[in-house]
């Protein structure tokens, strides 16, 4: 992997900094790879041909001391020196060249290596570059060829015409072709760039999306209500959280395994609500695995996951909410029976009994005060105490009455005679004393 890493930033990670230096930059690269490819098969050929004596040493030296520049050049660019190292591929190129024309004289082995020295300084320089090396490959070209024929007119004219036409035409090809090709490696270098962008993007995107995963099973971890995520079709239980687990007493590996009726003793009702999408529940009874059977109350959301129709369920025990207001209900039950029986103790003692507030009104009367002063208890609870006062008794009833609103005394007794509704007067003992609301407020005497 660090290899292929390497190579990438050999192919895809210019130095330079503007784009054509970038692309010649970018072109160095490759020459080198291409260059140093094609010295490595042509030394091993050699080698083999000095093993089996087609070739002499000579020839095996040459091509190592044509690897010697190769390799420090590849050195001098890898280390941001790629304006000079691009010489050393034409130098080689040329080199190879005029050795074979002086001591090999094969035209047609010489022009390939010509049209290679042409081809690089197309690809590494540009147009005017491809030109000068031509004019000196056909210069070399006559003069060395020159000096071995030792006979000016021995085909001199024929092989200057047949290679200086065979350079320019194939330099010309060379020159378009090597433009298209420029175009093809800097379209694959952008997409390169552009592939590498994309995986840089994806495993950010990867990166970004684990730890919004981390992040949102720690929240669901941490929420204190049991939650479970449930599949709408299957009701099989797709994940749950600690709460869930400490809750039922299932461990997530057995939650997996589960259906959401699993988990209830009204699995009946668990499915349709499922089934029918309700987001509220507010009581079901579920099952530990224990088998121990609780109320709990859900609240759901149904939504779209991974494809499939699921929703989430959070559950939260209210055993001791249903015991609270149990206990609440027993109290109020006993109180109401307390009420109902002090009611009917008061409303069947043997005396007369009444309750006013501060201006007099009756606000209760028993049936024996009624019946003393033969009104109905209706009737009275209409009335104030003075309506039934004979005039002799209401200053003295008045003051009394008002310091035991004040709290100047907390009871006082008197004689006192009544007016009856068939206007007969009684006589009659009244004791009073005030009457405490919850607060230790006054509320009737």
């Amino acid at each position: 992997m660090n290899s292929l890493n390497h190579l990438q930033h050999i192919l895809i990670g210019p130095d330079a900094t503007d784009a054509g230096e970038s692309r010649r930059e970018y072109m160095t690269r490759v020459v080198f790879v291409m260059v140093g490819v094609v010295l490595c098969a042509f030394t091993l050929v050699i080698a083999f041909g000095w093993g089996v004596g087609v070739f002499g040493f000579e020839g095996v030296a040459i091509m190592l001391l044509m690897d010697v520049p190769i390799v420090a050049g590849w050195w001098l660019a890898q280390h941001g020196h790629w304006r000079l190292a691009r010489y050393i591929p034409i130098a080689v190129t040329f080199g190879l060249a005029l050795y074979g024309t002086y001591f090999v004289g094969l035209v047609t082995t010489l022009v390939l290596f010509y049209v290679l020295a042409i081809l690089l300084a197309a690809m590494l320089y540009g147009g005017k570059a491809q030109w000068i090396v031509l004019g000196l490959s056909i210069l070399t070209h006559l003069v060395v060829g020159w000096s071995r024929t030792r006979d000016p007119f021995n085909n001199l004219l024929e092989i200057a015409i047949m290679v200086s036409g065979s350079f320019i035409g194939i330099a010309l090809l060379q020159w378009l072709s090597t433009n298209q090709l420029q175009q093809v490696l800097v379209s694959a270098r952008a997409s390169a760039v552009e592939l590498q962008a994309e995986i840089t993007e994806h495993k950010r995107a990867e990166e970004a999306l684990r730890e919004s995963e981390d992040k949102y099973r720690q929240l669901f971890d941490l929420e204190s209500d049991a939650i479970v995520l449930v599949d709408n079709t299957t009701s099989r239980i797709l994940e749950a959280n600690a709460a869930a687990s400490a809750l039922y007493g299932y461990d997530r590996e057995e939650w997996l395994t589960m259906k959401n009726t699993d988990v209830s003793a009204q699995a009946t009702e668990t499915r349709r609500v499922t089934v029918e999408g309700g987001t509220w529940v507010p009581v079901r009874y579920h099952r530990k695995k224990d088998g121990t059977v609780f109320p709990v109350e859900i609240t759901g959301r149904h939504f779209t996951w991974q494809g499939r129709s699921v929703h989430i369920a959070a559950i939260r025990d209210i055993t001791q909410r249903k015991q609270a207001e149990e206990a609440l209900r027993e109290s109020e039950r006993k109180l109401r029976l307390s009420e109902e029986h002090l009611r009917a103790t008061l409303d069947y003692a043997p005396i007369g009994i009444a309750t006013t507030d501060r201006s007099g009104r009756f606000l209760e009367v028993n049936r024996d005060f009624a019946r003393m002063l033969n009104y109905s208890q209706e009737e009275l609870c209409h009335m104030t105490f003075l309506d039934i006062t004979l005039p002799g008794d209401l200053e003295k009833s008045r003051a009394n009455t008002q310091a035991l609103w004040n709290g100047d005394i907390p009871s006082f007794q008197m004689e006192k005679k009544y007016l009856r509704k068939d206007g007969t007067v009684i006589d009659a003992f009244l004791s009073a004393t005030l009457v405490y609301d919850v607060g230790r407020q006054p509320s009737s005497p």
